[in-house]
């Protein structure tokens, strides 16, 4: 894949120019074409370029007499727009010259009409760049590689820097309970991108809290404390004294099951009123109806398919009315917990797994648990979105997270293959975290 994501291309659009030279402004906001060019690799200077001829997107498919050459468009630009999809040096050619802006300031500026020229621009993964290009005659080309850096925790650190001061001070003013997070930080960026997510983009939870710290190596720690340096690490200790204090039987059974130990430190360790989110959900607008409908309920979730048979035959076989809860899902939910909790214990240690798939083992606890009248309530699926179910358009790393044209609230990736990798979280950082920047409720 290439290392530069084409996001839009406008229609050209006319220049003024004098004297070989373009005077005119870049019209930025030129509407766009309706599809994108593909690039294609040239070799230049015995190195391989991402390349994208205009003459060739303007003019491939005149017919014309002969060896003619159509597409020129003389003193017309084009802006096409691109996301930077790793940190490092941009090395680009031009022939004529083009402007770049970076977040709204010109970062890069050539007027003149010449020959293809290199040129270098140091990025940021994420990086959004607006590229104006002039044609004067002749060839009209921009081509492109993005020389890669390693990625670092110093890095990733950095790539975050912006927003922390935001996120301490949405803090400091909550709208919701404290936030729990269960995880095992094998992605630990994309971890910090679903946090991030959901307190910029406007639910400001009292606390944030992170459980799953026996799971993790000296890496993985270093980069929770460093990426999440406002939230409280609950060490394994203060859970397994927790645990005990309920029922002696439970530590056991959540060293052994990672679904387990999920329902014990949501359900068993305090705070017993929280907002929970797993590590592979990216939230993009206020939560606003959630907090609405927890006013008026004990358990608010973003729903799942419907288990209900499933749920049933593992924890209530003789019952033959369906769960109220049949399509929980516990990715994503807020709960006020106000059951004895050794007596819920107990109910939790009645039922072994017996083989069935520990996620629907957990997920249908808290369906029985919490199927009462009124006091469950489901999101709307088309705010809080589930790709295993609904697919995404364009997929992942096309879809417009910035402008969010669907208006999910949340986007779920659990149970696919291909979930969102550190390396995806850095990419889409800024489109997520930007969208928002004084989101309230």
């Amino acid at each position: 894949m290439t290392l530069l994501h084409l996001l839009s291309v406008s229609w050209p659009r006319p220049i003024h120019c004098e004297e070989r030279r373009w005077i005119s402004d870049p019209d930025w906001d030129a509407a766009p074409m309706p599809a994108l060019p593909e690039w294609r690799e040239r070799e230049i200077d015995g190195v391989a370029f991402q390349t994208i001829d205009w003459r060739e997107v303007f003019g491939g498919t005149i017919r014309v007499f002969g060896d003619h050459v159509t597409g020129q468009m003389k003193e017309f630009h084009v802006v096409f727009r691109l996301r930077a999809e790793a940190s490092g040096t941009l090395v680009f050619y031009d022939d004529d010259g083009c402007i770049i802006r970076r977040d709204g300031e010109i970062v890069h500026e050539d007027r003149e009409a010449h020959a293809l020229t290199r040129h270098e621009l140091r990025v940021q993964v994420g990086d959004r760049l607006e590229i104006a290009q002039w044609q004067y005659h002749n060839e009209w080309i921009w081509a492109a590689r993005l020389e890669a850096e390693e990625e670092t925790l110093a890095g990733d650190v950095a790539l975050f820097e912006p927003y922390r001061a935001r996120v301490e001070a949405a803090l400091r003013s909550p709208n919701g309970p404290p936030l729990k997070t269960y995880t095992a930080a094998a992605h630990p960026v994309r971890t910090a991108l679903c946090i991030y997510s959901l307190i910029l983009n406007g639910y400001r939870p009292a606390a944030v809290q992170i459980f799953g710290d026996y799971q993790w190596d000296r890496r993985r720690r270093l980069a929770v404390e460093a990426l999440l340096p406002f939230a409280e690490i609950v060490p394994m200790k203060s859970v397994e004294r927790t645990l005990n204090a309920v029922d002696r039987r439970l530590l056991p059974l959540a060293r052994s099951f990672w679904s387990a130990m999920k329902i014990c430190v949501t359900l068993f360790h305090p705070p017993f009123e929280y907002c929970f989110l797993d590590d592979d959900i990216y939230i993009l607008d206020p939560m606003t109806e959630a907090l609405r409908r927890f006013r008026q309920f004990d358990f608010v979730y973003a729903p799942d398919w419907n288990h209900d048979d499933s749920y049933r035959r593992i924890w209530s076989p003789e019952r033959t009315a369906p769960f109220a809860t049949g399509n929980v899902n516990t990715g994503l939910y807020l709960l006020r917990n106000r059951s004895d909790r050794k007596a819920q214990a107990e109910r939790l240690l009645r039922v072994p797994l017996n083989g069935h798939p520990t996620w629907l083992w957990e997920q249908g606890f808290f369906a029985y648990e919490l199927s009462g009248d009124g006091v469950a309530v489901a999101l709307p699926t088309q705010q809080y979105f589930y790709p295993i179910f609904d697919g995404l358009p364009r997929g992942l790393l096309g879809y417009d997270w910035r402008g969010n044209p669907c208006g999910f609230v949340s986007a779920h990736f659990g149970g696919l293959q291909d979930k969102p990798t550190d390396q995806d979280a850095r990419r889409l950082v800024r489109d997520i975290l930007d969208r928002n920047r004084s989101a309230k409720m």
